[in-house]
């Protein structure tokens, strides 16, 4: 099963030093849901149950957007979430999650809206209704944005200009067929802050924007989702890490492999170290992530440094991803999509 991906082949971003170059390799790595959905969970019902309720919105806020249309303003937000819930969805590399069925159902009873819940029967109904397994629902939001007069230094001199600062929270619960209660609850809080006029950016686009991310981040708790990351490659002063720098740029890793193989048997400590690491990130690359733990053991046993200790934990972490990504996919659900 592939874990990463690169996102153009073997991509490499010079960063300039002051006797030696290294260079960073960016490519993307899957990342799991915090929410593992059960084995028989093929298709999603998302569906609006928010209610329809003017506290989802405090006066201040709607001051500051200029509107008392309400229903607007709802539309705006709730549409926004989900445009971006759908955008992390429709890449999902588990398939049955790309195309999620869509449903609405909004609450009237605003008084008591916290509370209400959907019962087993309309869990039943809604997944027998919408050939579904589980039904995940938007269950109420709460918006507020301020415009705020700040002061930043420019130049040692204090400049006084406005910004925007947005917060949303959300709740949602997922819902199984033929169980009494939520399967998964979830409160999610976002912030934006942007300055008055740039980009040309009204009030609504800050909204806009707020409400997209957000509905990205719940994307990310339900499915897994790729996510871009760098890994140091060391060059160095030694000639074999200089040449194999050289071979990574023309796009000749296999060469390069050899060049740090017998680098990391015959050079010097700190040389072996930096072999030995460039080796775990090619291992890393080729997605053998067992591979990649052992030599960056063995590379910290020479010389542990930041950089090294720093991806070691790195590694750890995805090796402990993988059985809950490999669960989340169902072995072979994998969209392979290199590009």
């Amino acid at each position: 099963m592939q874990l990463n991906r690169t996102i153009l082949p073997w991509l490499l971003f010079l960063l300039p030093g002051c006797m030696t170059t290294n260079h960073m390799v960016r490519f993307e790595v899957l990342e799991p849901a915090e929410i593992t959905f059960p084995g028989e969970v093929r298709q999603l019902l998302v569906m609006d149950r928010l209610p329809l309720a003017h506290h989802l919105m405090d006066s201040v806020s709607m001051a500051t957007l200029g509107r008392t249309d309400y229903l607007g303003l709802d539309t705006l937000v709730s549409y926004s979430i989900y445009r971006g819930l759908w955008d992390r969805m429709r890449q999902s590399p588990v398939k049955s999650h790309n195309w999620p069925r869509w449903d609405s159902e909004r609450q009237s009873d605003i008084l008591a809206s916290k509370d209400v819940k959907l019962t087993k029967k309309e869990v039943s109904d809604l997944c027998r209704a919408n050939a579904s397994d589980a039904v995940v629902c938007l269950e109420s939001f709460l918006l507020k944005i301020r415009l705020e007069d700040t002061v930043y230094v420019q130049r040692q001199k204090g400049i006084r200009r406005p910004r925007y600062k947005g917060v949303l929270t959300s709740h949602w619960a997922i819902y199984l067929p033929d169980h009494p209660k939520p399967y998964r609850e979830r409160t999610i809080k976002d912030s934006l802050e942007h300055w008055v006029g740039a980009g040309g950016m009204n009030v609504h686009d800050v909204v806009r924007r707020l409400s997209w991310n957000h509905g990205q981040r719940f994307g990310e708790q339900v499915t897994p989702v790729w996510k871009r990351t760098t890994r140091k490659i060391y060059s160095g002063s030694h000639r074999t890490l200089q040449d194999a720098s050289m071979n990574t740029r023309k796009g000749n890793w296999d060469q390069a492999f050899n060049q740090w193989t017998q680098l990391a048997e015959s050079g010097t400590r700190i040389e072996r170290t930096k072999a030995m690491y460039n080796l775990a990130v090619y291992y890393e690359l080729e997605d053998r992530l067992d591979s990649t733990a052992a030599l960056i053991v063995r590379a910290s046993q020479l010389h542990e440094t930041p950089l090294i200790l720093e991806y070691k934990k790195e590694i750890e972490r995805r090796l402990q991803n993988r059985e809950s990504i490999q669960r989340q996919v169902d072995g072979g659900a994998i969209q392979d999509r290199l590009r």
